[in-house]
């Protein structure tokens, strides 16, 4: 039966994707283009989760300062982190995201017009220019997303943080906030069409500043990635 049922919502998912992808390319040279872009890609990550049949539940909203740019870091299970992110965080905000998505077409040609940052894993100067560029978005009053772990996890653990990933909160000046996403991974595994409803749930810790670590990124590592582990309760 679930197998019959991604069979129908695979391709309707893939639709909407190219249906709203293209509709947000087309309204972001007008004013307002990037606020256009953000309201598609909540209705598109609503509409995917919705079709799924997967909920989302936000915790620890409470904690951030809608008046302050942050950098929100959050573990990596499933594409479906990405929607569920979309539905929880009532703000703007953007992702640092892998370039090869960029070249997909529909939803790269989204991420190119969106603000989305590329960064190429090919090496640490590209790397480096990708978290300088995040950090000028971040200084002009946007929030930005990264997954420091670099990829999404097969197993379900949460994995070591990739050196320097949070070195834009750093040159940025601003907190990070650590989230966690548990439930995603069931919903839709690396390496899988098949969609599966549940519950995802996404949670907020308290901002961590970026000079309570030390400036090293090592420091900052260590301190987001066991908020996130504290709050980890998937199986």
């Amino acid at each position: 039966m679930q197998t019959v049922w991604s069979v129908i919502v695979v391709p309707l998912a893939l639709l909407l994707t190219a249906v709203m992808s293209t509709i947000s390319v087309l309204g972001s040279p007008f004013p307002g283009g990037r606020r256009w872009q953000q309201v598609c890609a909540r209705l598109w990550a609503r509409w995917l989760l919705g079709l799924a049949g997967i909920r989302v539940r936000a915790r620890g909203l409470e904690r951030i300062d809608p008046c302050q740019p942050y950098v929100f870091v959050a573990n990596h299970q499933s594409y479906s982190d990405i929607w569920a992110l979309f539905a929880a965080l009532p703000r703007e905000f953007c992702f640092v995201a892998k370039a090869s998505l960029f070249r997909w077409p529909f939803i790269g040609w989204h991420l190119r017009r969106s603000g989305t940052i590329s960064i190429d894993r090919g090496g640490m100067k590209e790397t480096y220019r990708a978290l300088l560029a995040a950090g000028e978005t971040i200084r002009g009053g946007q929030s930005v997303v990264i997954f420091p772990e670099g990829t999404r996890s097969v197993t379900g653990e949460i994995g070591p943080f990739k050196r320097g990933s949070l070195l834009v909160a750093v040159k940025a000046g601003v907190p990070i906030v650590p989230v966690t996403i548990t439930g995603s991974r069931r919903c839709l595994p690396k390496g899988s069409c098949l969609m599966r409803p549940g519950t995802i749930e996404v949670i907020f810790s308290d901002p961590i500043p970026w000079g309570s670590n030390g400036q090293a990124g090592r420091g900052l590592n260590e301190a987001a990635r066991a908020a996130i582990l504290a709050n980890y309760a998937e199986r």
